[in-house]
């Protein structure tokens, strides 16, 4: 008699020796496939190194910078909140009814905080490309998404129509003209006269942050580093952490915050780290004129101070503007260059180009920067050199 215990047994050797053949020829395949997808990402890697690498060899470098802003002698602007524009902000939006009973300066900024998060919500893409606190609430009375500068800007002004001194101050990263989106964060900062400094308050985020007790400057947490500080109103503090160290770089304030009036100025300063370089080169164009310092005196002058023009100033400090770039041609990039001093603009000074002989220039002058290494130096008597600019475009 056929034995059909022994035939399943063999069978059932036979199925599992088969299984094991499939099973170790699966496995080479599957550990192939791994090897090549292994391979695939290394070369992608590679491939993706290599080309973030030529695009950080390719844009605007300043590999000389003796144009740092030593002095301190700059008057600052700010919005009479007494004007009819201020007036309006106030009534229409019935802005003493959320600051009620509120003495302090910094509660009055808080409350005023809760109150735009509560009528706006944030929304870092959606940019309404309007330049004032009334066009800027106007426009997102419905959809109500707001960018961090569209925050920025309506605070700054909301805050002045109500009486506080406030600034609007953009943190920038560093090599900024290589992150395509998100290089920036644009906060705001109040004047506390019982605290006698600045405060910052990220409004679009809706904190501040403080040390020991003590509210925060913008440039105090840059400098403490945001990771050292405590940060108050915000549930999950390493996010935010995370996300805003990116940004810790540099931070420019307007001269001129009178965002509802007339500018008296379109110039900025911008605190950078003393061995490092400026950078006038941004992801989507370039920063506006600007004087670069290294001390924070500048950041902590009180807006009560009244401004008296001492002549202190030193040596003067070359300011570049980027003219529009449909008018750049021959594969130039214009810019109009200025020099400062004693906060206004000097009408007579010279300068050299690339070597060339000293040359003088009645205010403004246009210098097209060429691929290659471009070099301007500053004379205030023709004779003395003062200030002397590198900067190379890479193609």
């Amino acid at each position: 008699m056929y034995n059909f215990t022994i035939y399943n047994k063999f069978n059932l050797v036979k199925k599992n020796i088969i299984f094991i053949e499939r099973g170790c020829v699966m496995k080479g395949a599957a550990k192939r496939f791994i090897i090549f997808f292994v391979i695939i990402i290394a070369i992608f890697g590679i491939t993706f190194g290599i080309r973030a690498k030529e695009n950080k060899n390719k844009g605007l470098f300043v590999t000389q910078w003796k144009n740092i802003y030593q002095g301190h002698n700059i008057k600052f602007y700010y919005d009479d909140p007494e004007s009819q524009y201020m007036k309006d902000l106030v009534s229409k939006h019935k802005l003493n009814d959320v600051v009620k009973g509120e003495k302090d300066d910094l509660n009055k900024a808080l409350k005023l905080k809760d109150w735009l998060n509560d009528t706006l919500e944030f929304s870092k893409g959606s940019i309404s490309g309007k330049e004032n606190a009334a066009e800027i609430l106007e426009a997102l009375k419905d959809s109500k998404k707001a960018s961090d500068k569209d925050f920025a800007i309506t605070y700054t002004e909301v805050s002045r129509a109500l009486g506080l001194y406030s600034r609007m101050g953009e943190f920038r990263a560093k090599d900024s003209q290589f992150i395509q989106k998100d290089f920036s964060l644009y906060v705001c900062e109040i004047w506390s006269k019982e605290h006698n400094k600045w405060i910052m308050l990220d409004v679009a985020n809706n904190c501040y942050m403080e040390d020991k007790g003590t509210p925060l400057s913008a440039l105090e947490v840059l400098n403490k580093g945001i990771q050292n500080v405590k940060i108050v109103g915000i549930d999950k503090p390493k996010k935010y952490i995370s996300n805003m160290q990116r940004y810790l770089y540099s931070y420019s304030i307007p001269i001129a915050n009178n965002m509802g009036d007339i500018k008296k100025s379109n110039t900025y300063i911008t605190y950078i780290p003393e061995k490092d370089m400026p950078e006038i080169k941004v992801s989507s164009g370039y920063i506006p004129p600007t004087l670069f310092v290294n001390k924070e005196d500048l950041f902590n002058i009180s807006p009560e101070k009244e401004y008296k023009d001492d002549q202190s100033d030193k040596e003067p400090t070359f300011v570049f503007m980027k003219k529009d770039p449909k008018k750049d041609k021959d594969g130039k990039l214009t810019f109009v260059v200025g020099v400062s001093k004693n906060s206004v603009m000097l009408k007579e000074y010279y300068v050299g180009i690339n070597g060339g002989e000293l040359s003088k220039i009645d205010k403004y002058f246009d210098l097209d920067i060429k691929p290659g290494k471009n070099t301007v130096v500053l004379s205030e008597d023709g004779k003395n050199i003062t200030n002397e600019v590198v900067i190379e475009y890479k193609k």
